[in-house]
């Protein structure tokens, strides 16, 4: 079988030469799309870090007299009021004693998280946030004078974000 070209390439110098450039600036290439979707990849990871911790804060600082009055109302007025952000999987209230108070799953409401993901939040010292699943989830205390009275608990979904991710890198092998 005989490749079109292959003479001007093999047994030629300019050939060799122009094969060698276009072999480097594919490598070269490959090697940028490669640490423009690292890049990307950390910079979405840390949007949604950053997005978990914050709702899981917000929800802590506006959960204590619901929780210490135990409102059940007031704390689902509040988790439901989250329902719309993107990437929301669960929003939650838990008590210091591990039990659900309120959820965006009224499935969870009363039940005591003993999950592996749920020790690991609440017994944390420090940053409470943990990536398992294709979900980032973030957890803050919830404090009155100076105590620990419970949790907010947000979980968000990264799968759409993986989804974008899957884009940029097919798209990035194809321009390379």
């Amino acid at each position: 079988m005989k490749i079109p070209g292959y003479r001007l390439i093999a047994h030629s110098i300019r050939g060799r030469v122009i094969a060698v450039v276009v072999l480097l600036l594919a490598v070269q290439m490959g090697l940028l799309v490669a640490d423009m979707v690292n890049r990307q990849q950390e910079f979405m990871r840390h949007q949604l870090a950053g997005q978990g911790s914050s709702l899981a804060h917000t929800l802590a600082v506006n959960a204590p007299s619901w929780l210490i009055s135990n409102d059940v109302s007031g704390l689902d007025e509040m988790v439901d009021s989250l329902k719309s952000v993107p990437n929301l999987a669960l929003a939650m209230i838990v008590d210091r004693h591990g039990k659900v108070r309120a959820s965006t799953d009224p499935d969870l409401f009363n039940q005591i998280l003993t999950d592996d993901a749920s020790r690991k939040l609440f017994i944390s010292d420090g940053l409470r946030q943990h990536w398992h699943d294709g979900m980032v989830d973030s957890a803050a205390e919830i404090i009155t004078s100076d105590q620990t009275i419970g949790y907010a608990r947000v979980i968000l979904n990264t799968a759409s974000v993986q989804a974008e991710l899957d884009v940029i890198t097919h798209k990035g092998i194809a321009y390379t």
